[in-house]
């Protein structure tokens, strides 16, 4: 999975829903998840609708469980990791 890659997926998100802000960030030397997708909001239900239509874009690319083992290395909490 490469920023590349799921860009589209992002920008349809984004239109989608407007309410979330929605940020991608390249790993370099993590082949695991190479990029970390962010997921932000004020109302929840948004942010999780949002991580719906989502989640089975990126799992096209890659697994998330790898993208959740790589954020737990990294020292991010998987609360926070959960939300892509």
């Amino acid at each position: 999975m490469t920023a590349v890659n799921i860009a589209e997926d992002l920008q349809a998100a984004a239109k989608a829903f407007p309410s979330v802000s929605i940020g991608s960030y390249p790993r370099f030397g993590d082949a695991r998840c190479p990029v970390m997708v962010s997921i932000e909001g004020r109302v929840e239900a948004d942010v999780q609708a949002c991580m719906q239509r989502l989640l089975p874009q990126l799992q096209a690319h890659t697994t998330v469980e790898a993208c959740h083992a790589a954020a737990a290395a990294a020292g991010v909490s998987e609360s926070r990791s959960s939300r892509l």
